[in-house]
């Protein structure tokens, strides 16, 4: 499921947020709070970050296709309450223009 509103935004609060991209982009700016494991270490470390398959996370990248894998990868881990930001870290900043990233 893809949202990227910014009351999809306001009722996540709370929800674990995965950052697929690569640590480089990461610390360009990012979701406050968000965790940092690249797409391809996803599905080895999620475990140990979010032990609860029916607990919410909202996955996201730059642009949204890698949020969108990351999104499926969980999903076919068996975690139940997957989201993925459209349009990703960009559309983001676009709905939150006064948040700090």
């Amino acid at each position: 499921m893809d949202h990227h509103d910014p009351e999809f935004l306001k009722r996540a609060a709370g929800t674990l947020v995965i950052d697929v991209r690569d640590p480089e982009e990461h610390a360009k700016g990012h979701v406050p709070g968000a965790l940092n494991p690249p797409l391809e270490h996803l599905a080895q470390r999620i475990a140990e970050a979010l032990p609860d398959k029916n607990a919410p996370v909202i996955t996201y990248c730059n642009g949204g296709n890698r949020g969108g894998i990351g999104a499926d990868t969980l999903q076919n881990l068996g975690y139940t309450q997957v989201f993925s930001i459209a349009g990703g870290f960009r559309a983001y900043q676009a709905a939150t223009p006064n948040k700090e990233s």
